[in-house]
């Protein structure tokens, strides 16, 4: 998830009576810390993934979207009797809170090819 929605989640946890139990100190410590994680874990991703065994980044702004984006990923991943996956939705395509960071710029709303190729480019770059 971004930056934006970890901190709009947060602040939903600690207002909503209903979800506040999901907000713990550990989290809103590490919430500062979110640009060095993230760039941890980027690292992890580029230097521990391989054909065979890739990580797959699914975007979880959006949790439903998310929840889909796995199930479709892991079906498509296997084969199996009377397999028949249609192509996602048209509304996949128009999603637009894609976001990426480099060297302090922000760039948001971005759709899934936007951020594909800023991403790569930006490995370009790093690498």
């Amino acid at each position: 998830i971004t930056k934006d929605e970890q901190k709009s989640r947060f602040q939903k946890r600690r207002d909503d009576p209903l979800k506040y139990w999901k907000l713990t100190k550990h989290d809103l410590s590490m919430a500062n810390k979110w640009d060095i994680y993230s760039f941890f874990k980027e690292q992890m991703f580029n230097r521990t993934s391989t054909e065979l065994h890739p990580w797959v980044v699914i975007n979880a702004n959006n949790k439903r979207i998310a929840r889909l984006s796995s199930l479709r990923y892991v079906l498509n991943e296997f084969d199996y009797p009377d397999k028949n996956l249609e192509a996602a939705d048209d509304w996949t395509s128009k999603i637009t809170n894609y976001s990426i960071e480099f060297e302090g710029v922000s760039f948001k709303n971005l759709s899934y090819q936007q951020y594909k190729l800023l991403e790569q480019n930006l490995k370009n770059i790093t690498s």
